[in-house]
């Protein structure tokens, strides 16, 4: 049953865009090249390919709230784990419907953009039918000291990101806490993979694949607080 995917604490999972064919040269064989999410398992040291993006893409998706994605349990797209609609997406606020394969709700999930002149961090609350909310913020108080602290820097932060620096940025750092505990929690993001360490069991992880796949579609260099 597409309810079986079970998550662990303690175990982690990644999301990675599409490849090309250079970098398709050295996945491991059998690698699907499109956008996958892996699930490590706690205590193993390998991933393991758990479900395969299908991202639409729209003209100007990454400066607006827009989204849809299939999360398919295979590489052939036959079997939907979960899709994501945006159900509304308006200057800094949308919200997406999350389905299972069948069309059942899994959750509704609110998005608010942050912003430099509101000082407001990008937030996140997602609803569940049984009434459970999680939330999550982007970003550490700490980090976002942090970051203002070297504002004077950020011109040349930029300018080396563009030459390909591996360059300090602003925090990505982001907990979803359910009742006030962690359940997932997105720690780091490279320029192909964005990870996730698993807090909490899921029972059924289809929600948690799906919020991983939202988050993914906002790429951390493009998005803004």
């Amino acid at each position: 049953m597409l309810a079986d995917l079970r998550l662990e604490a303690g175990g982690g999972l990644r999301a990675r865009k599409g490849v090309s064919d250079r970098e398709a040269a050295r996945l491991p064989t059998g690698s699907s090249r499109d956008p996958v999410v892996q699930y490590r398992a706690r205590g193993g040291r390998t991933h393991d390919e758990i479900a395969f993006l299908e991202i639409e893409r729209r003209d100007g998706m990454q400066k607006s709230g827009w989204r849809r994605v299939v999360v398919w349990a295979d590489a052939a797209h036959t079997t939907a784990l979960a899709v994501v609609e945006t159900e509304a997406a308006e200057g800094t606020h949308a919200v997406y419907r999350i389905v299972d394969g069948y069309g059942a709700p899994l959750a509704r999930v609110t998005r608010r953009q942050g912003g430099v002149l509101r000082m407001r961090r990008t937030s996140w609350l997602a609803e569940t039918p049984d009434g459970t909310t999680l939330r999550a913020v982007k970003g550490g108080v700490f980090g976002w000291i942090m970051f203002w602290l070297f504002s004077p820097l950020w011109a040349a932060l930029f300018a080396a990101a563009l030459l390909g620096g591996d360059v300090w940025r602003m925090p990505v750092n982001t907990i979803w806490r359910r009742n006030g505990a962690p359940v997932l929690h997105f720690t780091s993001a490279e320029s192909t993979w964005q990870d996730f360490a698993v807090r909490a069991d899921w029972a059924d992880g289809r929600l948690a694949v799906a919020l991983v796949a939202l988050q993914h579609t906002h790429l951390p260099w493009r998005d803004r607080l």
